[in-house]
């Protein structure tokens, strides 16, 4: 959960004067105290992106020049805010962001001095990359003195406000973390979906003002672990934080808060509130499928620009496509296709196939996590390929018993030149083992895209032959000739009707007879399987698969461990078993004994 909450897209309700920061260097920006005392890494705050160890502002813009019909004079700016020592030689100081209309371009030109008003405005200690709203500058000499600061607002046509605000600050070695309560509070946030809102009460600190601390979010579904996942960074002197990108309502969360000051110093406090997400209502924002074309005779390529959201990241949203086979006639009652958004490009397939030679008009829209699905009319069409080329195909592999009415048949998938393998159908065909082979005129039944099937309804101890061939999604089917043929295994109606003829008689197997357990039809299955006999308990009468173990069968053969005479008995007025009778209730047991 760590890594996906590091790459929410997070955003700040800012009160007050919130501020974010870097570090001033000799070599360039770094980020200030982004370590953690769990040892986890930070994500920068708003308005700023981590690259390797720095936080940066967006970008100034490349080339083209500058359209200064954008500037109408210099920016407005309220100027420097704190100075806080971060070591003995440096300070970090910070300001809240212009209000200019283009605040995220604006650059900011620090000047500083060890004397009050002292600073010289022709040459700043360092001008910033534009959006950055606070560094640290280092290297002060000598050490532990004080410096005084101004800032000013620099808009992309260079032109430069003029405030006067200055603030001072001592550089001092600082070890004292800053004193904080922890979370306040977590509830759903109010102004956006799929997100929380995060509340504390501001931190004090001994040498870093309120202004100057940053706080790290931490948030996990699971409590145990929140305080080793990843935190995002705040901009300093926030007092709430929305967490956003929380896509299921349904999900809890638990969050917690710490204040880091700005030599670095971090509070250790446990205090975590939970919540769940606002419900999230507003769909993707999406133009519609851009392109299709043809691939093949089943399917065609779509293509797209990535659709944005709210609240989920690209790669969480999911395109789907509907089709027609006339101009505004595409059906909307369920999808043909759903395909990642964040592949910009997707295979347009269905089941049963697209036919070939067959012009197809799509409309595609773009859904989130929670469902919210966008209503764009953008049409595009384009017409699959014609296939006259069957798949390739082995036939049948192998027959397997199932139950005496059931067997599975299996096979090794075919392929095809234009067909996908999970849209070729398998038919099966199946006759008794002295049809002609044109038994291939009538199919028993179809699957697509796997390499087996289950076929029932056949007779007991019947000998069928079977074939399956292949089809495409255009028609083409396969002609090979593999015909494997099988018997099915003896039914208990089989063996009930043995039992009928020469047990299931008056005073004998019977209920209310002499024999101790009846062989009626309904009745016997379960009198004989896996029940210990009469005369040795320590054999069952019948013990499926093994008619050796099985004493009913025993006593049927005259075998040397039963007890008492052969069944049924000479004198009882009934035939004996003939020995097709006898070898019928063996291959039973030895099949399984099942009730089928």
């Amino acid at each position: 959960m760590s890594r996906r909450l590091s790459s929410l897209t997070s955003r700040f309700a800012r009160t007050g004067a919130p501020l974010s920061s870097l570090v001033l260097l000799a070599g360039g920006l770094t980020a200030a105290g982004c370590g953690n005392p769990d040892g986890n890494t930070i994500v920068c705050g708003s308005n700023t992106t981590q690259v390797g160890n720095e936080c940066r502002g967006p970008a100034a813009p490349d080339g083209g020049g500058v359209d200064t019909s954008t500037c109408t004079g210099a920016p407005v700016f309220d100027g420097v805010v704190s100075v806080s020592p971060v070591s003995p030689t440096a300070l970090q100081i910070s300001w809240a962001p212009s209000t200019d209309a283009n605040a995220d371009k604006i650059k900011y030109r620090v000047y500083a001095s060890t004397t009050a008003s002292g600073q010289n405005f022709a040459a700043p200690q360092k001008e910033t990359a534009p959006g950055v709203n606070h560094v640290t500058v280092n290297g002060l000499t000598p050490a532990n003195s004080t410096w005084y600061v101004v800032v000013h607002a620099v808009n992309e046509c260079g032109q430069e406000d003029a405030n006067a605000t200055e603030k001072s600050g001592a550089a001092a070695s600082d070890t004292t973390a800053p004193t904080f309560g922890g979370i306040s509070e977590a509830v759903a946030s109010p102004d956006a979906g799929g997100a929380v809102k995060v509340s504390w009460v501001p931190a004090s600190d001994d040498l870093t003002s309120p202004a100057g601390i940053v706080y790290l979010v931490y948030a996990s579904t699971n409590a145990a672990n929140l305080w080793t996942t990843t935190p995002t960074l705040t901009d300093p002197g926030a007092s709430s934080f929305t967490v956003a990108g929380l896509p299921d309502k349904a999900v809890s969360y638990t969050f917690g808060v710490r204040a880091r000051d700005a030599a670095g110093n971090i509070d250790h406090n446990k205090i975590s509130k939970p919540s769940n997400p606002s419900p999230d209502t507003k769909p993707p924002s999406f133009g519609g499928c851009t392109d299709a074309s043809q691939k093949d005779a089943s399917s065609l390529i779509l293509k797209w620009s990535a659709p944005k959201d709210d609240v989920a990241s690209v790669d969480q949203l999911k395109i789907n496509a509907y089709i027609g086979t006339d101009i505004g006639k595409e059906d909307f009652s369920k999808p043909t296709v759903t395909l990642p958004a964040s592949g910009l490009s997707g295979l347009l397939t269905a089941i049963p196939p697209l036919k070939s030679k067959t012009t197809y008009y799509i409309i595609c829209r773009a859904v989130d996590p929670a469902g919210n699905e966008e209503k764009n009319s953008v049409e595009v069409s384009a017409a699959t390929g014609e296939d006259i080329t069957p798949p390739v195909f082995k036939g049948l592999g192998g027959v397997v018993s199932v139950d005496p009415t059931k067997v599975t048949l299996s096979w090794e998938e075919g392929s095809d030149d234009q067909t996908p393998t999970s849209a070729i159908t398998y038919t099966v065909y199946y006759g008794d083992a002295s049809t002609a082979p044109d038994f291939y005129k009538t199919p028993k039944g179809t699957v697509t895209g796997l390499g087996k099937i289950d076929v029932g309804g056949l007779l007991s101890n019947h000998a069928y032959q079977f074939a399956v061939r292949a089809k495409d999604a255009a028609g083409n089917e396969d002609g090979n000739t593999v015909v494997k043929s099988f018997t099915t295994t003896y039914g208990f109606t089989s063996i009930q009707a043995i039992f009928d003829l020469h047990c299931a008689k008056s005073g004998c197997h019977v209920i209310g007879g002499a024999a101790p357990f009846p062989l009626i039809a309904g009745a016997s299955y379960k009198q004989i399987v896996n029940v210990p006999s009469s005369e040795v308990p320590a054999i069952v009468r019948i013990a499926p698969g093994d008619s050796s173990k099985s004493y009913l069968y025993m006593k049927i053969t005259g075998a040397p461990a039963i007890t008492g005479s052969v069944m049924p008995p000479s004198g009882a007025g009934v035939d004996p078993l003939s020995d097709v009778e006898k070898a019928t209730i063996k291959k039973w047991i030895d099949d399984g004994a099942t009730d089928k």
